[in-house]
């Protein structure tokens, strides 16, 4: 049986396990299962700078020659400040579009201090 048949069966089997446990099956999940997703993500989180330090450190010694490495490094600051200008453009294009909060009333009068 391959992975993907796998994961299939085991979707179906959840499906069906949260169909038959309803609520009580989400508050069992959210008290005994969710404190161990937590300390799975945090632990995955732990993992990811040093893997991507590591990473990075292998490039550049695999690079070999200096000049390459400026180059590349030009290449890799130009894209960065190329893709991050994007996302702020984009970001306030939505932003001014959508409006975000506009119908919300901040108004404090009527509140207790």
């Amino acid at each position: 049986m391959n992975l993907s048949t796998k994961i299939l069966i085991a979707l179906g089997l959840g499906i069906i396990a949260g169909l038959q446990l309803g609520a009580e099956g989400a508050a069992f999940a959210k008290a005994w299962i969710g404190p161990l997703g937590t300390i799975f993500m945090n632990l995955i989180k732990m993992v990811i700078v040093p893997l991507v330090f590591s990473s990075l450190v292998m490039g550049v010694c695999g690079l070999g020659d200096v000049r390459k490495l400026g180059r590349v490094g030009l290449k890799t600051v130009a894209l960065y400040l190329i893709t991050t200008a994007f996302a702020i453009a984009l970001g306030i294009a939505f932003g001014v579009l959508v409006e975000p909060g506009a119908g919300l009333n901040m108004s404090t009068e009527g509140l207790k201090v």
